[in-house]
C-alpha cells in the first residue's frame, strides 16, 4: 500500500499537479485514503466472489465506522493484514449467510457494544490520543455502537433479517479484534503491578 501511494504521488508529480516539497504530505494522505477504502474494497472482491455482496458489504460498514474510533489489533505487516482479513471477512460472510437473527446474537450484539464503549479507544502505536481525544473517541463509539445495535434490532423487526444478522457481526468483528490488545494491557497492568510489588 505505501508503493501504491508513493507511485500515486510520484504520477502526481510528474504531471505537475503537486509540488515535489509536498510529497511526504500527499503520501500520507493517500496512505490514508487507501486505508480508508481498503475494507469496502475487499468486501466487494469477497462478496463478490462468494455470491454475496450485500451482505458482505453490510458487514463491513459497521466495522468501518467503529474501527475508525474504537482501535483494536492490527498485523504488524501489510501482507499479513490483508490475508488475515480476507479470511475473516469471508468467515463472517459465510456465518452471516447461515444463522438466523437470535436473542442470543441480539445480547451478544449488546454485549459486545458495552465492550466497545468501556474498553474505547485503544491507543494506535503509530499515534497515541490525548485525554480530550480518548473522551471524544469513547463518546463517539458509544453513540455509533448504540446506533448500529439500534438499526440492527429495526432491520430484524421491519423484516430485514440478513441485514440485521450482518450489522450484528460487523460489530461483533469490532469486538472481536479489540480483545487481544484490552488483554494485553490488563496483563502489562498485571505485570507493572507485579514488578513495583516485588520491588518493595
Amino acid at each position: 500500500m505505501e508503493w501504491l501511494a508513493n507511485r500515486t504521488v510520484e504520477w502526481l508529480i510528474v504531471h505537475e499537479t503537486v509540488a515535489e516539497e509536498d510529497r511526504d504530505l500527499y503520501e500520507y494522505a493517500v496512505m490514508c485514503f487507501l486505508m480508508a477504502v481498503a475494507p469496502l474494497a475487499m468486501a466487494v472482491l469477497v462478496g463478490g466472489l462468494m455470491g454475496k455482496l450485500s451482505s458482505a458489504v453490510a458487514i463491513i460498514l459497521p466495522f468501518m465506522v467503529l474501527r475508525k474510533f474504537s482501535g483494536g489489533y492490527h498485523a504488524k505487516r501489510m501482507v499479513t493484514c490483508l490475508i488475515w482479513s480476507f479470511g475473516l471477512l469471508m468467515m463472517c460472510t459465510m456465518i452471516a449467510a447461515k444463522i438466523a437473527y437470535s436473542w442470543q446474537l441480539g445480547m451478544a450484539m449488546f454485549a459486545g457494544a458495552v465492550s466497545l464503549f468501556l474498553c474505547s479507544p485503544v491507543d494506535s502505536k503509530n499515534r497515541k490520543l490525548d485525554r480530550e481525544e480518548q473522551k471524544r473517541y469513547k463518546y463517539v463509539v458509544g453513540m455509533l455502537s448504540f446506533t448500529v445495535c439500534v438499526i440492527s434490532v429495526l432491520s430484524k423487526l421491519y423484516g430485514s433479517e440478513r441485514f440485521a444478522v450482518c450489522m450484528a457481526i460487523g460489530l461483533l468483528l469490532t469486538f472481536t479484534l479489540q480483545i487481544p490488545c484490552v488483554l494485553q494491557k490488563v496483563f502489562k497492568k498485571i505485570k507493572n503491578g507485579n514488578d513495583r510489588g516485588h520491588g518493595k
